[in-house]
């Protein structure tokens, strides 16, 4: 299954119950230059298992999930229900950064049903962005990143840096401790960064 990601600084709006919507997709050209087609986006299976993941990772269960999608005016919104503390504190925690601020993108994984030549209006955003095409695709989940890059190079780049103390540098004090607490988290569920924190203790 080839499944493309697309990762997006998100606005978020808490509810009362502990809920939260996310725009988890908008007609803009991304980093590669393509602008997913938000009334086209296809959610009929996906809301038959609602998954909101953190980043991507479909080894771990799910830290929420999609209680309404709503597709329309260029967005791809969506609102999530977290999973409660007492069954996974790490999906509360992540709700808890979201609402902080101290998370701000998520990430869609679709499958891409059909692709198309940029309008002239498209060119328009971001003329400097080479290439790319207009997206039509199926959800397949949605997913809370720490920052908006690709997976693999989350995993094998930035996290080998923080494992080798670079954090001292490239993160702001005020955002260090809970950016810690996350990567920690996170790193117990990546074979890769186990890898890299047990060659650093050797």
């Amino acid at each position: 299954m080839d499944v493309t990601r697309k990762f997006l600084d998100v606005e978020t709006k808490a509810n009362e119950d502990g809920s939260m919507w996310f725009t988890a997709s908008a007609e803009n050209r991304d980093r590669q230059g393509d602008i997913v087609v938000a009334d086209d986006w296809q959610i009929d299976n996906y809301m038959k298992n609602p998954v909101f993941l953190w980043a991507h990772d479909y080894s771990r269960p799910p830290i929420g999930k999609a209680l309404d999608v709503q597709k329309g005016n260029g967005r791809l919104r969506m609102k999530i229900s977290f999973v409660p503390a007492s069954i996974d504190p790490f999906a509360d925690q992540v709700r808890k950064l979201y609402e902080g601020g101290y998370l701000s993108a998520v990430s869609v994984g679709f499958m891409t049903t059909k692709r198309a030549p940029l309008t002239q209006d498209d060119l328009k955003q971001s003329p400097e962005r080479q290439g790319g095409q207009r997206l039509s695709g199926e959800l397949l989940e949605l997913s809370g990143v720490p920052v908006p890059a690709n997976p693999l190079a989350l995993q094998n780049g930035f996290l080998e840096a923080v494992s080798k103390g670079m954090t001292r540098d490239v993160i702001p004090p005020e955002t260090r401790m809970a950016l810690a607490d996350v990567l920690l988290s996170y790193a117990k569920n990546l074979d890769a960064v186990k890898a890299v924190l047990k060659s650093k203790g050797d």
